[in-house]
Protein backbone atom coordinates (compact mmCIF):
# COMPACT_ATOMS: atom_id res chain seq x y z
CA UNK A 1 0.00 0.00 0.00
CA UNK A 2 2.58 2.49 0.77
CA UNK A 3 4.88 2.00 -2.78
CA UNK A 4 1.33 2.44 -4.22
CA UNK A 5 1.13 5.35 -2.30
CA UNK A 6 4.49 6.88 -3.30
CA UNK A 7 4.49 5.83 -6.55
CA UNK A 8 1.44 7.76 -7.49
CA UNK A 9 3.14 10.78 -5.85
CA UNK A 10 5.62 10.08 -7.90
CA UNK A 11 4.01 10.38 -11.33
CA UNK A 12 2.06 12.95 -9.83
CA UNK A 13 5.12 14.87 -9.24
CA UNK A 14 6.56 14.11 -12.78
CA UNK A 15 3.22 15.53 -14.40
CA UNK A 16 3.40 18.90 -12.67
CA UNK A 17 6.98 18.98 -13.75
CA UNK A 18 6.60 18.14 -17.11
CA UNK A 19 3.79 20.64 -17.33
CA UNK A 20 5.35 23.33 -15.72
CA UNK A 21 8.10 23.05 -17.99
CA UNK A 22 6.08 23.23 -21.30
CA UNK A 23 4.53 26.22 -19.80
CA UNK A 24 7.71 27.98 -19.21
CA UNK A 25 8.92 27.42 -22.53
CA UNK A 26 6.12 28.58 -24.59
CA UNK A 27 7.05 31.35 -26.66
CA UNK A 28 3.08 32.81 -26.61
CA UNK A 29 2.79 32.14 -22.60
CA UNK A 30 6.16 34.31 -21.93
CA UNK A 31 5.19 36.90 -24.59
CA UNK A 32 1.93 36.95 -22.92
CA UNK A 33 2.88 37.48 -19.53
CA UNK A 34 5.56 40.52 -20.62
CA UNK A 35 2.00 41.56 -22.36
CA UNK A 36 0.74 41.75 -18.82
CA UNK A 37 3.65 43.11 -17.55
CA UNK A 38 3.72 46.26 -19.93
CA UNK A 39 0.07 46.89 -19.21
CA UNK A 40 0.55 46.54 -15.29
CA UNK A 41 3.72 49.20 -15.69
CA UNK A 42 1.53 52.15 -18.05
CA UNK A 43 -1.44 51.51 -15.71
CA UNK A 44 0.17 52.25 -12.78
CA UNK A 45 1.66 55.24 -14.28
CA UNK A 46 -1.36 56.52 -15.55
CA UNK A 47 -3.05 56.22 -11.67
CA UNK A 48 0.38 57.89 -10.58
CA UNK A 49 -0.15 61.16 -12.84
CA UNK A 50 -4.19 60.97 -12.06
CA UNK A 51 -3.10 60.93 -8.29
CA UNK A 52 -0.44 64.33 -8.60
CA UNK A 53 -3.02 66.00 -10.41
CA UNK A 54 -5.57 65.40 -7.83
CA UNK A 55 -3.21 66.24 -5.23
CA UNK A 56 -2.07 69.48 -7.14
CA UNK A 57 -6.03 70.46 -8.09
CA UNK A 58 -6.72 70.31 -4.44
CA UNK A 59 -3.80 72.48 -3.58
CA UNK A 60 -4.59 74.72 -6.23
CA UNK A 61 -1.10 74.13 -7.65
CA UNK A 62 -1.04 74.41 -11.95
CA UNK A 63 -0.51 70.78 -12.39
CA UNK A 64 2.32 71.26 -15.48
CA UNK A 65 4.51 73.76 -12.72
CA UNK A 66 4.05 71.00 -9.90
CA UNK A 67 5.55 68.55 -12.47
CA UNK A 68 7.97 70.49 -13.20
CA UNK A 69 9.11 70.88 -9.39
CA UNK A 70 8.92 67.44 -9.13
CA UNK A 71 11.52 66.89 -11.64
CA UNK A 72 13.68 69.12 -10.77
CA UNK A 73 13.88 68.11 -7.10
CA UNK A 74 14.75 64.92 -8.06
CA UNK A 75 17.18 66.07 -10.39
CA UNK A 76 18.83 68.15 -7.54
CA UNK A 77 18.64 65.45 -4.72
CA UNK A 78 20.50 62.73 -7.41
CA UNK A 79 22.97 65.93 -8.14
CA UNK A 80 23.95 66.20 -4.20
CA UNK A 81 23.97 62.17 -3.78
CA UNK A 82 26.43 62.03 -6.20
CA UNK A 83 28.95 64.56 -4.93
CA UNK A 84 28.21 62.63 -1.77
CA UNK A 85 29.33 59.33 -3.35
CA UNK A 86 32.12 60.86 -4.77
CA UNK A 87 33.42 61.92 -1.82
CA UNK A 88 33.19 59.36 -0.19
CA UNK A 89 35.02 57.34 -2.65
CA UNK A 90 37.73 59.35 -2.63
CA UNK A 91 38.01 59.93 1.10
CA UNK A 92 40.41 57.84 3.45
CA UNK A 93 39.36 54.34 4.11
CA UNK A 94 39.38 53.37 7.87
CA UNK A 95 39.43 50.11 7.37
CA UNK A 96 38.79 47.38 4.67
CA UNK A 97 37.21 44.04 5.27
CA UNK A 98 36.01 41.17 2.80
CA UNK A 99 32.16 42.09 2.30
CA UNK A 100 32.57 46.05 2.80
CA UNK A 101 34.58 49.16 3.46
CA UNK A 102 34.27 51.59 5.79
CA UNK A 103 34.92 55.10 5.02
CA UNK A 104 36.24 57.51 7.36
CA UNK A 105 34.16 60.60 6.92
CA UNK A 106 36.11 64.08 8.21
CA UNK A 107 35.11 67.41 7.42
CA UNK A 108 37.96 67.35 4.71
CA UNK A 109 36.10 64.49 2.96
CA UNK A 110 33.17 66.30 2.63
CA UNK A 111 34.63 68.20 -0.22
Amino acid sequence: MKRIWIGGLLITGLVIGLTLRANAEDPTKKQCVNDARQERKTCAQVCNDTFFASIDSCRGVDHDCADTARDNRESCVQTAFDALNQCIDSGPKLFSGTDHTVFFLSHQALC
